[in-house]
């Protein structure tokens, strides 16, 4: 087994261990709520129970990476030579590191909409996606993630100062 593979593997049980410690706290919480809908106990079981869905899958994606590896580690027999990272190979994560600071940054100037739909723009764009198509995902995943979090899980969002 190798290192990453085991870290991940040691990462989805302290997360799934961190879920269901939440799950305990929150279990005397009432998950309903008269005027709102939901109660204080219905957010951190929500979270917790993504996070347990989330280390799962985390385990399933390390073990089909590792089925893949082994693979190829008996399919190639030559030797092989040690590779040094290059520019090219760190210009797209630099990126995507730059455009996440400038959405943080940005965020209560702009307010959650236009920030994402900026950020989301951008990153498809980066990724070469079609221009047509980048507007789209934009706005519609925008607007779907405000309506979440605003409407139904009743979450203020960043209105920004432009607005």
């Amino acid at each position: 087994m190798k290192k990453n593979q085991k870290t991940s593997y040691i990462i989805a049980v302290v997360m799934s261990l961190f879920a269901l410690l939440i799950f305990y706290v929150s279990r005397d919480w009432p998950e309903y709520d008269v005027n709102t809908g939901y109660g204080p106990g219905f957010y951190p079981r929500m979270l917790a129970v993504v996070l347990v869905i989330l280390s799962v899958l985390l385990v399933i994606d390390e073990s089909i990476k590792a089925a893949r590896a082994r693979k190829a580690e008996q399919a190639s027999d030559a030797a092989k030579d040690e590779r040094i990272l290059k520019i090219d190979e760190l210009k797209f994560p630099l990126i995507f590191m730059g455009l996440m600071a400038a959405y943080t940054l940005l965020l209560n100037v702009l307010g959650f909409i236009l920030d994402t739909i900026i950020f989301l723009f951008a990153g498809t764009q980066i990724l070469k996606g079609k221009l047509v198509t980048s507007i789209i995902i934009s706005a519609v995943f925008s607007f779907a993630i405000y309506f979440i979090f605003a409407n139904l899980l009743r979450v203020n969002l960043p209105t920004g100062m432009i607005f």
